[in-house]
């Protein structure tokens, strides 16, 4: 049994494409549902987690939770928030989700590192790249029906945008030292 949660929306609509397709390492029958019947909680609510979808009892089963989410340092509360919460794995995505659309046509990545060049800080991160308009100067990048459209007719290059992210993460120590608790969202793919 496996529960799941997603920082947000973007990351809510590659994770329906990926389950639609059958291409996570667990299908979604196999995931726990709210009492509202949702296979999943957008947000990092964690007590909201336990309210909506830890409230019965699982038997001796302990639920495997998977996180996907940009945060390096999230630290979770769900095992004092419910014993019937075994593994928790944080499958991060950095710098951003949007590294990941970055990928999504051939010339945007080339792009970015471009732009790259001429800014710092926060403006130097695919979100910035992506709204302003100095970028590319698409506003809803995060938001679910354009992630969704961006990649629901070409899932083979979705996984691949996924596991390219993967390799430039492991290019650039992302996740070194963390633990094993955190890993590449390339590992929750079967």
């Amino acid at each position: 049994m496996h529960g799941l949660m997603l920082e947000g929306a973007a990351e809510a609509a590659i994770i329906d494409i990926l389950l639609e397709n059958n291409l996570l390492v667990f299908s979604k029958d196999e995931l726990i549902m709210s009492a509202n019947g949702e296979r999943y909680q957008q947000g990092l609510n964690e007590r909201k987690f336990a309210r909506d979808f830890l409230r019965r009892d699982f038997g001796s089963n302990k639920i495997h939770m998977h996180i996907v989410l940009d945060k390096l340092n999230f630290s979770t509360k769900l095992h004092k928030l419910s014993d019937q919460v075994g593994n928790v794995t944080c499958y991060v995505t950095r710098e951003e989700i949007e590294s990941i659309q970055l990928f999504a046509r051939s010339d945007w990545n080339a792009q970015f590192i471009k732009y790259k060049d001429n800014h710092t800080g926060k403006e130097a991160k695919p979100s910035a790249f992506f709204k302003n308009n100095e970028g590319l100067g698409i506003k809803n990048i995060k938001k679910y029906d354009y992630v969704y459209n961006l990649w629901g007719n070409r899932v083979a290059d979705l996984q691949d945008a996924i596991k390219q992210v993967k390799i430039n993460m492991i290019q650039k120590h992302s996740l070194r030292g963390l633990g094993n608790d955190k890993k590449y969202l390339a590992d929750l793919l079967k």
